[in-house]
């Protein structure tokens, strides 16, 4: 007796199944090449910040962030250093219930007679620059920011030019608004 087509033998059964199960994988496969470069830009400049790659300001600026070497950067948040205790701001040389404005941002300032604590700025509402120089000051300190990215000096300019025109010159020919300043800050200062 011969199989008719109404009736498939057991070969036929097998290729049938076997292509239904080709045609779900290539479908299966084909959506994910053409998923794969949408999620991989969505992800791309997050993951900047997430790995803790840090960039020096006139890098920020040129909007150079696909350096072929991250440099390490785990800089701590504004929030991390207010309520951190007194034996890690001892830890970098500083008193942390004394230390204020004048005794850190200095060499010709406004800023040099201010007699506000650091932790008072450290206080002060979310997202501001002042808040977000003092935890880029604190963690060139602490090692946080390599020297190569950061260095302490340089975040003192940038408070006394942020004290006194609201912005800051990562490079000539390029000002930062306050806005512009934050945002930077922000990818350095990241981890809780």
């Amino acid at each position: 007796m011969t199989d008719s087509p109404k009736n498939p033998g057991p070969d036929d059964k097998q290729s049938s199944v076997g292509s239904v199960r080709s045609a779900g994988r290539r479908r299966l496969l084909q959506a994910g090449i053409s998923a794969a470069p949408v999620i991989m830009t969505v992800a791309s400049r997050p993951v900047l910040a997430q790995a803790g790659g840090c960039v020096s300001p006139s890098g920020f600026a040129s909007g150079n962030l696909s350096q072929t070497t991250m440099v390490p950067c785990a800089g701590f948040t504004p929030t991390h250093w207010n309520n951190a205790a007194a034996s890690e701001w001892s830890a970098i040389g500083l008193a942390k219930a004394s230390v204020r404005i004048r005794d850190v941002f200095t060499s010709g300032s406004p800023s040099s007679s201010d007699n506000t604590l650091l932790t008072a700025v450290l206080s002060e509402g979310a997202n501001t620059v002042r808040r977000e120089i003092v935890a880029a000051y604190l963690n060139t300190l602490a090692n946080k920011i390599p020297n190569s990215i950061l260095t302490a000096s340089v975040v003192n300019g940038m408070w006394n030019e942020f004290a006194l025109t609201g912005g800051y010159t990562p490079k000539t020919g390029t000002t930062w608004t306050g806005a512009q300043l934050l945002a930077y800050l922000q990818t350095l200062n990241n981890t809780p």
